[in-house]
């Protein structure tokens, strides 16, 4: 089986989106500092994505079974979440019964980092950051949604970015800086999984027909740790499946054939 879904996010709409984002475009609803750059409420990122996702006000915060859905249109409910997808569980819980859930999650995969004078709002430097995020990085956070993630209509997409982060300089004998927003730049590309397939498809290449963490950390240029909840997480979504151990350590096999 294929996945069900291509894309979630309409290139045309992310830029139209961005740009209002950089205008002080009204219907943002947090308070816009100096420069378009947001220092209050909801942040850019997000506002930018849901735009994308539903440039209608009326498809936007909408109430349903006790929580607010960031969008709700024909193809279901829309969730944007940066981090801490343990916060998801109760939402996700009274969401799917009702239809179909995709939840956005925007990986930094390039990153400027600008600093900015709080007291002017001049840009004092505007460097590459050496970090980015992989799509490999969001089995940190699916781990922690592992128990819901055979629910029927659970689905996730990877919005990989380009930002710039904004920082202010604070006066000498604080902290150097503090992270005021992030304005999203490019949409770079999306990675979306929805079937067992899709989450195999980020396994790294030349692992061997029955693997471990060890061989996938390796193999993938990632902790073990990572590695481990990776494996994990495939394994409750159905495209791994148990084959044994060497020693303490777990081993699986691909599910070739997606679970009925």
């Amino acid at each position: 089986m294929t996945s069900s879904f291509e894309y979630v996010l309409d290139p045309l709409l992310f830029e139209e989106g961005r740009l209002l984002a950089m205008e002080g475009f009204t219907g943002f609803t947090a308070p816009r500092s100096r420069g378009g750059i947001g220092v209050l409420g909801e942040k850019s990122v997000h506002r930018v994505l849901k735009y994308c996702c539903s440039p209608a006000a009326d498809g936007q915060e909408v109430p349903i079974g006790g929580y607010v859905a960031d969008v709700v249109g024909e193809e279901g409910i829309i969730e944007i979440q940066t981090a801490h997808f343990e916060r998801l569980r109760d939402k996700l819980a009274a969401f799917l019964p009702c239809c179909p859930v995709t939840v956005v999650w925007p990986a930094e995969a390039e990153k400027w980092l600008c600093t900015v004078d709080p007291a002017t709002g001049e840009l004092l430097s505007r460097r590459k950051s050496p970090l980015h995020q992989r799509p490999v990085d969001i089995f940190a956070e699916l781990y922690r949604l592992k128990s819901l993630l055979p629910s029927p209509g659970l689905r996730f997409c990877i919005a990989l970015l380009e930002t710039e982060e904004y920082r202010y300089r604070l006066p000498k004998g604080r902290r150097r800086t503090v992270r005021c927003d992030r304005i999203p730049l490019k949409l770079l590309g999306q990675v979306c999984l929805s079937v067992p397939s899709d989450y195999l498809a980020l396994l790294p290449d030349g692992l061997p027909e029955v693997f471990g963490a060890k061989e996938t950390a390796a193999l993938g240029k990632m902790s073990g740790d990572l590695a481990r909840m990776m494996l994990n997480v495939m394994e409750a979504a159905g495209a791994l499946a148990p084959a044994g151990k060497d020693g303490r350590r777990k081993l699986f096999i691909r599910n070739r054939e997606d679970p009925a």
